[in-house]
């Protein structure tokens, strides 16, 4: 029995540090950023000073940028942002504000990489595609050309927030991630990354090849074949790993062709649907795993077995800032609010399942503008928008906030030649300020992308070297910080106050404009019949690709085959745990057990309630 004993103990000594050393995991993350030295010397921009020194990194730690008062605390499970009614909340019920930065679109994959280029990339760096191999010092790396041929360098990538976040000293939050390929590509390294420097992430959940591509030219039910569903569900089976992940995009601007593309719109709610139910039943297996196991878990087996701790990824529709409706007589706020009526409805068969709206701001065109009045006495750019959506059930945001340069100050031509066509970024004031009760923030556009809307020069971006901030850029991080200044925890409806408390049901009043009702199905598409001619398919013509268990055990295969890589060595550590639990019971007077305080074997998690 002393001998078991002994040899299970050596068992999890063993396991714990294999979940310690996982590559993925992010003490290793932190234990080889340190470790590590670049064998080549990147390109940086012309301002960039040198990094900042760090503290203690990691899942719970924080961090103090020496450039800015702002505090970096890196993003761990108890960090998972949720949707509460119509507004984003963190858990311990402030209101959560998106401040965020168009990532840099990835340049296009190469079939074929010179020679040259892939020696000049082998850095060892994490890459992902199918098999890797392990060093000495923990690390995995993929052949180089991995690297390239998907557009993927996690350092590269990683070296753009590190410019963001210390170089520039720019005080956001938040990145939306644009041409993703989950399927192939393993992006670990650069979510764990992020996460240690606080940001967080919006991710795509379609692609524009292969199977993950939703058809906005194909009408209703031929644009949701089933390959959309694989790649979305194995997407999430690994986003689900991460607690920075910030939300999903099911679709961006697919109505936004005239009258034909609005057929598209039921494959939007079904792919939203199947993917909601698909994260629910991941949940729900993982907390039934979780409750038939020990009582006994430590802290780091419970947050590498649970990184959201129950929290769904929050569904996010990206429309666009123009009406779709074929010409008719319908203004494009009022065409943002029908499309964020119907993708939010509620019908007999399902309820909506998007949980976020987004919305495309390009009309802030002015530095002399406010909210409710433009130059010329005419009603501000965000006025009606606001109005519009300012009865949404669930949160909004920006998801491509900024002015085409083209267009900034066109009107005004003296301020245009002194400004050079640099947006001013009034509107990021108004967002939180006489927006905040509908809206949740903005992700301005782009740190590289058209040029029109560049906020960085010397693009397109190679995947490789961060690009030289222009005066859009300062003058985008001033407004942060002066958002930052004047941040008022009292205030309700600025960053960080607390949320309405919605418990007390005496107060409807309260609730109700924290809970707006979602609008029925049958009145939102008789209104696009009557305002647009618009017809659109029935929620029960269209096709679910998921089963449920009573259905087969089709999902539960699904759901091991995506889960986190973390699993393995969690099942083995609790597997061990037991085990030794089992000899030390076996073994009272060696080692006496104190039977008070069982819980009774569940694992609680705290929730927050969803609309």
């Amino acid at each position: 029995s002393r001998s078991l004993h002994l040899s299970c103990a050596r068992s999890i000594k063993t396991i714990v540090i294999v979940i310690y050393r996982h590559p993925s995991s992010p003490a290793a993350f932190l234990l080889r950023s340190r470790q590590q030295k670049p064998k080549k010397e990147r390109k940086t921009s012309e301002i960039s000073p040198p990094r900042p020194k760090k503290g203690v990194g990691g899942w719970g730690g924080a961090d103090r940028d020496i450039m800015s008062s702002t505090t970096i605390r890196p993003i761990g499970p108890e960090d998972v942002i949720r949707v509460h009614g119509k507004h984003l909340i963190k858990s311990d019920g402030t209101r959560f504000f998106v401040r965020g930065v168009a990532f840099p679109t990835p340049p296009p994959p190469h079939e074929e990489e010179e020679e040259e280029e892939e020696d000049d990339d082998d850095d060892g760096i994490t890459s992902s595609l199918s098999s890797s191999s392990s060093s000495h010092d923990g690390r995995t790396s993929s052949p180089p050309s991995s690297i390239s041929s998907h557009g993927y360098d996690p350092e590269a990538w990683l070296a753009v927030l590190r410019q963001l976040r210390y170089d520039l000293a720019v005080n956001f939050n938040a990145i939306r991630l644009y041409r993703l390929r989950p399927d192939l590509v393993d992006y670990t390294e650069f979510f764990v990354g992020a996460a240690s420097m606080g940001v967080y992430v919006i991710v795509p959940l379609t692609s524009d090849r292969d199977g993950g591509v939703l058809d906005r030219d194909m009408p209703a039910p031929d644009c949701y074949p089933p390959e959309l569903f694989d790649f979305g569900t194995s997407a999430l089976g690994k986003y689900m790993s991460h607690p920075n992940v910030l939300a999903g995009v099911v679709g961006n601007e697919v109505m936004d062709g005239e009258g034909a593309a609005w057929m598209a719109a039921p494959c939007v709610r079904a792919y939203s649907k199947d993917l909601r139910y698909f994260m629910d039943s991941m949940i729900s297996t993982s907390t039934s795993t979780s409750s038939t196991t020990t009582t006994t878990t430590t802290e780091t087996e419970t947050e590498t077995s649970s990184p959201r701790r129950g929290a769904p990824i929050p569904l996010l529709y990206a429309s666009q800032d123009s009406s779709p409706m074929g010409g008719a007589a319908l203004d494009k706020d009022e065409s943002l609010r029908l499309t964020t009526d119907y993708l939010t409805c509620e019908s007999m068969s399902m309820s909506g399942e998007d949980e976020e709206g987004g919305a495309r701001g390009g009309s802030w065109c002015s530095s002399t503008q406010s909210y409710a009045t433009n130059a010329d006495g005419t009603p501000g750019p965000y006025f009606h928008l606001h109005e519009s959506l300012k009865n949404a059930s669930v949160p909004i945001i920006f998801t491509e906030m900024g002015c085409p340069h083209s267009q900034y100050d066109r009107d005004d031509p003296t301020r245009r030649e002194r400004n050079g066509g640099a947006r001013t970024w009034a509107d990021v004031s108004i967002v939180t300020n006489e927006m905040a009760d509908a809206w949740s923030g903005y992700v301005a556009y782009a740190y590289d992308g058209p040029p029109d809307f560049d906020m960085m020069s010397g693009g397109p971006w190679n995947g490789k070297d961060v690009l030289t901030p222009t005066a859009d850029m300062y003058n985008f991080k001033m407004r942060l910080d002066e958002e930052e200044e004047e941040e008022d925890a009292t205030t309700p409806g600025r960053v960080g106050s607390k949320t309405t408390t919605t418990d007390n049901d005496d107060d409807d009043r309260d609730r109700d404009a924290f809970f707006p009702p979602r609008r029925r199905c049958a009145k939102v598409k008789a209104e696009l019949l009557s305002c647009c001619d618009v017809r659109v398919l029935d929620d029960d013509a269209m096709p679910s690709y998921f089963r449920t268990h009573e259905e087969g055990d089709a999902i539960d295969d699904h759901y091991h085959r995506s889960s986190s890589r973390y699993a393995g060595a969690a099942a083995a550590a609790a597997v061990a745990l037991a085990l030794y639990l089992t000899v030390r019971r076996a073994s009272p007077r060696l080692h006496p057990i104190r039977q008070n305080g069982d819980d009774g074997g569940t694992t609680k998690y705290g929730s927050i309630p969803l609309s």
